[in-house]
């Protein structure tokens, strides 16, 4: 799995967390490697950084961004509704 993320916060969180959470999933038989990717800092640069690599289909598996852009992802049909995985979901 893939997460990009630009949010200096944030990127300091997931550092320190996803260690944790790769271990967590082995103790649980779960062989989960995160890698996480870091994206240009101000928002203007990343929104065009994502839309590049949407275009690309060189996506990451989970990026985090503004609302605001979010109707123009949902309209080029770059986003995934994660609905009918979850209704199966067995945990």
């Amino acid at each position: 799995m893939t997460i990009l993320e630009h949010q200096e916060t944030r990127l300091k969180l997931l550092t320190e967390i996803l260690p944790k959470f790769e271990q967590t999933m082995a103790d649980q038989g779960k062989n989960i490697k995160v890698k996480l990717q870091e994206g240009p800092a101000p928002n203007s640069e990343f929104i065009t950084k994502l839309t590049l690599d949407f275009n690309s289909g060189n996506v990451p598996d989970v990026v985090s961004y503004g609302g605001t852009s979010t109707p123009d992802f949902a309209a080029a049909a770059y986003l995934l509704d994660l609905t009918p995985l979850l209704m199966v979901w067995p945990d």
